[in-house]
């Protein structure tokens, strides 16, 4: 049984969080009170509950860090890489044999496919400049997000608790920027907004701001029977929010407004987890509506004030369907074995198509439509099936990164998904059920009925 984030710990890295994202802190001091907290918080928490928040929320701090010290973020992800795959290896016997396990024993197959056909693809045919980078993107980082997914399954960490560590981890985002949760979204306008400065990803930061505040709803949705996370909620919502508008992404916003449209129906057409009455879940309905209702106001607001936007000049369109058309047309004239990896962009049809599962099939051929098929299969399907409470609110952002994944980037930048995909794989395989639960005093009538979460501290 894991220990709670009691109130010391948890006003800590609230402090933090916004002493960071109001830019107050020298870089060094930020990067060393902030790494400080975060190992505190890791002394009481655990190992990994710390390392999963760092993987879903901690690339900015990874930046900065690295920066800091004079290396790439990629050689400080190749020792997490390093750490988590000792913790997974440590685990792995109850990952391997145990039958609560088969959805992770699933989704390692999948992913060692899935690589291995990348691999091939990546180093049969002419190589180039891109072709080598993604591979060794994929594999450093896809196995870093898909490790610490499994690790996610085994110990059960909720999003709430991701939430809560990596805060400060996001905040970092605005010292990237040389800007504060303040000044920020008042300086978006058409020459700032998806360019920003030399150490931000604008795109990238955008996803984790959309991530961030889904989060924040997941946990109002999922941990509505008991709502501890009031301050967390806040200050994700308020870190969140100036860094989603200043990269004026419109697949972040659309994917956005569908997953919260999701979570609204399913609270209000699910069932009521035990515990909680009718007046309260009418509350938390109204609640989320009301933070939905003002985010749209305040963006209506944002854009009547400055129409030289990328969202005011052009709406929602964009040229994603042209790229999927190209595409589709280069797919008909080899849809079994594809064109190859980084065709193209060779052939200057544009940097990449923008889709997951598409650019799968142009570039690795029927495999990979299979493969990432199968991956969004998993992932959809979960959502309709009953999992375990803890998992509950991973599925909702699951979804968000799987509509993500279909509108930008390519197969290699989209490997956050890989760690929501081992999550669905783990919930579409039944509740998973440890050695030993059986005997808890009292539980297994709760188990059945789903509100019961093993190995999960109440907070």
């Amino acid at each position: 049984m894991r220990p709670a984030l009691t109130f010391p710990y948890r006003l800590a890295l609230l402090a933090c969080s916004v002493l960071v994202g109001l830019n107050l802190l020298p870089d060094a001091f930020a990067v060393f009170l902030t790494a400080a907290v975060v190992g505190v918080v890791a002394l009481r928490l655990g190992l990994v509950p710390t390392l999963v928040a760092v993987a879903v929320l901690g690339l900015p701090f990874l930046h900065a860090l690295a920066s800091l010290i004079g290396l790439t973020p990629t050689v400080l992800v190749m020792g997490l890489d390093v750490i988590l795959l000792v913790l997974v290896s440590a685990a792995s016997p109850a990952l391997l044999s145990l039958p609560a396990y088969k959805g992770v024993r699933r989704f390692l197959v999948w992913w060692f496919v899935f690589l291995a056909i990348y691999s091939i693809f990546s180093f049969t045919a002419e190589l180039s400049d891109y072709s080598i980078f993604t591979w060794q993107y994929l594999a450093v980082y896809g196995s870093y997000y898909a490790l610490a997914g499994v690790l996610a399954v085994r110990h059960e960490i909720t999003p709430s608790e991701a939430m809560a560590v990596g805060l400060p981890l996001f905040a970092f985002n605005y010292p990237l920027l040389h800007a504060s949760i303040i000044s920020v979204s008042t300086i978006a306008d058409a020459t700032i907004g998806l360019r920003g400065s030399g150490a931000f990803d604008p795109i990238t930061g955008a996803r984790a701001a959309g991530l961030l505040l889904l989060m924040a709803l997941a946990v109002i949705c999922a941990d509505r029977r008991n709502q501890r996370w009031v301050p967390e909620i806040v200050v994700a919502i308020v870190c969140g929010a100036p860094l989603a508008w200043y990269a004026y992404t419109r697949q972040v916003y659309v994917a956005a407004a569908l997953v919260a449209l999701w979570m609204l129906a399913a609270m209000v057409f699910g069932p009521r987890v035990q515990g909680e009455s009718l007046g309260r879940r009418l509350a938390t309905l109204a609640v989320m509506c009301l933070l939905a209702t003002l985010a749209v106001s305040y963006a209506l607001q944002l854009l009547g004030s400055n129409m030289h936007s990328r969202i005011a000049e052009h709406g929602l369109q964009s040229d994603r369907a042209d790229l999927w058309l190209t595409s589709l047309r280069l797919i008909a004239s080899s849809p079994i074995s594809g064109i190859g990896i980084g065709e193209f962009q060779r052939a200057g049809y544009g940097l990449w198509p923008h889709n997951w599962i598409i650019e799968a099939w142009l570039a690795l051929g029927l495999p990979g439509l299979i493969l990432t098929a199968i991956g969004a299969g998993v992932v959809v399907a979960a959502l309709f099936r009953r999992s375990e409470r803890w998992l509950s609110g991973w599925l909702f952002l699951a979804l968000y990164y799987l509509l993500v994944a279909q509108v930008s980037a390519d197969i290699a930048r989209n490997a956050p998904l890989l760690f929501f995909i081992v999550l669905a794989f783990h919930a579409t395989c039944g509740p998973a059920r440890r050695a030993g639960l059986s005997q808890r005093k009292g539980h297994s009538r709760l188990m059945r009925l789903g509100s019961f979460q093993p190995g999960t501290v109440r907070w």
